[in-house]
């Protein structure tokens, strides 16, 4: 079984405290309540280079352009340079690494529509 869990900034605002925490995540200037964010996503490695982490986060990115937000957002562990570049592979751009942090690494990408299992591009 494979899982990822999405959330909305509001659900997320009190472990986050822009307004207070120097070392928040995302700011005020990023707009957090236009994203979705993506957690907690788990392959078991049988799966490993088949894409289904692509697709997940695909899917993720589709569900967060269904709810008309501009961006799928997610943050990784700080030292880990191998799913940084995973995650730039997938198409997000690293936005600020707080390094103080455990998983401090911030990456988006802007949602897309997720149609029949593919991605709905303009190229289509």
């Amino acid at each position: 079984m494979a899982t990822i869990t999405l959330t909305a900034y509001v659900d997320v605002d009190g472990l986050w405290k822009p307004d207070r925490n120097p070392e928040a995540l995302w700011y005020p200037e990023d707009d957090p309540a236009d994203a979705l964010y993506a957690a907690k996503m788990m392959i078991p490695l049988i799966h490993s280079g088949s894409h289904l982490g692509g697709e997940m986060l695909d899917w993720a990115g589709g569900r967060a352009y269904d709810a008309g937000l501009t961006w799928l957002r997610l943050d990784a562990w700080t030292t880990n340079t191998r799913l940084h570049d995973y995650y730039r592979k997938q198409g997000f751009r690293h936005v600020r690494t707080i390094s103080s942090r455990v998983s401090g690494a911030c990456f988006e990408r802007p949602a897309q529509p997720y149609v029949n299992g593919k991605l709905k591009t303009e190229d289509a």
